[in-house]
């Protein structure tokens, strides 16, 4: 494991904050004058809709029936289209992405978008609350290297078998306590002539009733992210992390 720090180059391609919210029906026309509104920062507007395609056998033949079930929702984005607001019926998301700079500026452009999204939604409660990190690590492996020279739990090989590994996928779910996963994944894809990339994706989640307040969720927020950094270090070795700071 790596020693938790800042990285002044950390491998993040995308970072996002999400809230998924219960209680009132809402429609997508009560998100729409927000929606205008955000387009003097966020002037990229698309509205999103929704289709619902239903499968059956008819006389030995495969039919289908779409509907479609109208705008869900509105995404909005940056000019340099690295930042995207989404406002939807079911929740609100704020995705970063590079260049990302560190969690502190996120939460403070997040959080007051979250809290007007809110007073137009009106739902009696959030029910998940999630921070998740897509970092993409090119690292030197050399031909024959173990993986254990940067990462601390890729997927083993039996001694017995060949060693040379090009390419894996892990996906494992850790809950720090009932009904608060943390969802990891890695993914190592060898490009030739080129360092190896590996995905580490990081989701962590709580669900429950949350309030609305923004001092309760800023603090909800603030410990998602400290089991984030966890995760992230804990899958790193030093040499991994040194070529991001």
């Amino acid at each position: 494991m790596a020693t938790p720090r800042h990285l002044s180059r950390a491998p993040i391609a995308e970072a996002t904050v999400d809230v998924r919210i219960e209680g009132r029906a809402l429609q997508a026309a009560i998100l729409e004058p927000l929606a205008n509104e955000l387009t003097s920062t966020y002037p990229v507007l698309e509205p999103r809709s929704l289709m619902e395609a239903t499968f059956s056998s008819v006389e030995g033949r495969l039919a289908t029936q779409a509907q479609n079930l109208g705008v869900q929702g509105y995404f909005l984005r940056s000019t340099a289209r690295d930042r995207i607001v989404q406002l939807r019926v079911d929740g609100f998301t704020f995705n970063r992405l590079p260049q990302y700079v560190n969690a502190e500026e996120m939460l403070d452009e997040a959080i007051p978008l979250l809290m007007r999204y809110l007073d137009v939604a009106k739902p009696d409660v959030a029910s998940r609350l999630a921070m998740r990190y897509i970092n993409r690590l090119a690292l030197p492996f050399d031909a024959g290297n173990d993986f254990n020279r940067f990462l601390t739990a890729a997927p083993p090989v039996p001694a017995e078998l060949p060693q040379m590994v090009s390419e894996f996928r892990t996906r494992v779910v850790l809950f720090y306590r009932e009904m608060e996963p943390v969802i990891v994944g890695q993914r190592l894809t060898t490009l030739l002539d080129k360092p190896s990339e590996v995905l580490l994706d990081v989701d962590a989640i709580k669900n429950g009733r949350f309030d609305l307040q923004e001092v309760s969720l800023r603090a909800h927020f603030g410990e998602l992210r400290q089991r984030k950094n966890d995760v992230f270090f804990a899958h790193l070795t030093e040499e991994a992390v040194n070529l991001y700071e």
